[in-house]
């Protein structure tokens, strides 16, 4: 789905101000530079916004976005990455879900520009395939299962609850 006006923009969103502030500095960062945003991971409680937060990226980006999940068939997976332009957002909800060597596979794609052929994936062509730059949001409640090499090339958002006194104000506004 490309970014489009009906997606909500950073500003629009309500809490988690701390994570907001830090993806719009990101997201103003890579425009200007015309690079692509280095890959994210969004950690916190199950219902937070995790991944309301990666949508609200693309549309900023106004780049295409893929969502997957990390419990799901890794071959759709695979086949976004190869399919996806310059700058596209791909997310991986419950990242945790994916195996170590799941994991592993993705390392080169995340490090530059190329993707280890997982065994069993059907394409023509060399053990190594080229892909294009894109921007990794992963997401996930348990960021303990996965590996620290991994989370390593990732940089790290938590959110956490909204606090009780600001609900209260936005209530009663």
């Amino acid at each position: 789905m490309k970014g489009d006006k009906t997606m909500k923009k950073l500003r629009d969103l309500i809490g988690q101000q701390f994570v907001v502030g830090e993806l719009r500095t990101l997201v103003n960062g890579v425009t200007a530079l015309g690079i692509v945003c280095p890959p994210v991971l969004l950690t916190g409680a199950k219902g937070l916004g995790k991944t309301l937060l990666a949508r609200t990226v693309a549309a900023e980006l106004g780049s295409s976005y893929q969502e997957f999940n990390g419990r799901g068939d890794f071959n759709s997976l695979i086949g976004g990455l190869i399919s996806a332009d310059r700058g596209d957002v791909i997310c991986i909800d419950e990242v945790h879900g994916l195996s170590a060597a799941q994991q592993e596979l993705l390392y080169p794609a995340i490090d530059g520009g190329q993707l280890r052929r997982p065994k069993g994936f059907r394409i023509k062509g060399n053990e190594d395939i080229s892909i294009e730059p894109f921007t990794l949001i992963a997401t996930t409640n348990q960021p303990g299962k996965l590996l620290q090499p991994f989370r390593d090339r990732l940089t790290e958002m938590e959110l956490s609850h909204f606090p009780i006194d600001k609900m209260r104000e936005l209530v009663q506004a």
